[in-house]
């Protein structure tokens, strides 16, 4: 799986074809392609929830957020493999961070700690360690973090939603789909669709406009591959500042991080 893939992981939903039958059971007459376009191509109530997601998450002082994944794997022989994980996000902003992220099948177990001045990824496995010095902000850091150092931070997204950094310019279909549960809690469904990606969110029907799960569909990757996120959220945490803070476990090794360099950004200066 490419990494232009896995950084997407936490970012937008999934627009999918669905049937509308009659209470005959037979499918309902059809309206021209033109038709459907002008109706369904972006509907307002769909970007507006979005908005109100957005905007509500960004007056949070705190949360944490679990995030409990499913994600297909393509072999070389073509063949989907699921693989799960579990990622948790404790945040203080506008300038604390921690994340543990454990993908079981694919060796991953990193933690990530942001303490307002360094930024420090450390992983399980090999206990290895290395970080830098940071902004003054949690979007700074996720910029940096991603074009200087290549770093992939889980669900970044959910720093993006409600800013301008949100990529809503690219959504070519946005639509209310239905109500249904997640986890017992009532939440309005929407399906969007860009040009590499599709992607659902259901979002919780309330004064609290919590993304509670997420898919997103690959269209440019072989075979299509799926990512499904179920979210539980705490918006009231107590976290103290030790939390935010990186101490080497015994054992742990700390090496030099490298300034990413992409070759295609290269090419073109």
């Amino acid at each position: 799986m490419s990494n232009r893939w896995r950084s997407r992981i936490g970012m937008l939903l999934i627009s999918a074809p669905f049937l509308m039958l009659s209470t005959t059971g037979c499918l309902a007459a059809q309206p021209a392609a033109s038709e459907v376009e002008d109706e369904i191509l972006i509907q307002p109530e769909a970007t507006a929830a979005l908005t109100e997601m957005g905007n509500y998450l960004n007056s949070l002082k705190s949360f944490t957020v679990i995030s409990e994944m499913l994600m297909d794997e393509v072999l070389l022989t073509g063949q989907k493999i699921l693989v799960t994980g579990t990622t948790k996000y404790s945040t203080r902003l506008p300038d604390r961070l921690q994340i543990s992220s454990k993908i079981e099948g694919i060796d991953r177990d990193h933690e990530y700690y942001y303490d307002g001045k360094t930024f420090t990824i450390y992983g399980n496995q090999d206990k290895y360690y290395a970080l830098f010095d940071a902004p003054d902000s949690i979007g700074k850091l996720l910029d940096i973090a991603q074009d200087q150092y290549n770093i992939e931070i889980p669900l970044r997204d959910l720093f993006y939603w409600g800013t301008e950094k949100n990529r809503m310019v690219d959504v070519q279909s946005a639509t209310f789909i239905d109500q249904s549960r997640i986890s017992g809690t009532l939440c309005n469904h929407y399906a969007f669709q860009q040009e590499d990606v599709d992607w659902q969110i259901w979002i919780e029907d309330d004064d609290t406009p919590l993304p509670l799960q997420l898919v997103i569909t690959s269209k440019l990757e072989n075979g299509q591959p799926q990512y499904i996120s179920t979210m539980t959220w705490d918006v009231a945490p107590q976290l103290p500042d030790g939390t935010f803070v990186f101490t080497p476990p015994e054992g742990a090794h700390k090496i030099d991080i490298a300034v990413f360099d992409d070759p295609e950004e290269s090419t073109q200066q």
